[in-house]
């Protein structure tokens, strides 16, 4: 199946991502890492569309997305607001699959930390979970 590029409006950005797959599925969510963008997925998400409405964002900051000028722009609280604005635009009655890869596994962490509701199942890839990451900071490990 092949995959169509689209732009959202999220949280006041512009959210571009390509997506794939039949309408009525299940929407996975896939999250790029640093500095990749959506193509970082494209291999996995190709596999997915068979059973999954595959959505797979820029992330803010990132290739066809909104890049603001200020560093605090991009506080993960924000990069999860975006999401959340996208997920409730692609799947507003049913949770979603949300996969992260690398930083876009502490969005997606964060995302399910603050909103597990809206998430089905979540897939980490080369992301630390963030417990971890804060023990090992505070501890200089």
């Amino acid at each position: 199946m092949t995959f169509q590029s689209t732009t959202y409006r999220a949280n006041g950005q512009t959210i571009h991502a390509m997506v794939g797959g039949w309408t009525d599925a299940p929407v996975m969510l896939m999250l790029h890492g640093f500095p990749e963008y959506w193509a970082g997925w494209a291999s996995v998400a190709s596999q997915m569309t068979e059973t999954h409405r595959v959505v797979m964002p820029d992330q803010r900051g990132y290739n066809l997305s909104s890049k603001p000028q200020a560093v605090d722009a991009y506080a993960v609280k924000l990069l999860v607001a975006d999401m959340l604005d996208l997920v409730q635009q692609i799947s507003p009655d049913r949770p979603v699959v949300l996969c992260g890869h690398d930083w876009g596994a502490s969005v997606a962490y964060a995302f399910a930390i603050h909103h597990p509701e809206r998430v089905s199942r979540l897939v980490v890839a080369n992301g630390v979970h963030p417990m971890c990451f804060q023990k090992a900071l505070l501890n200089d490990e």
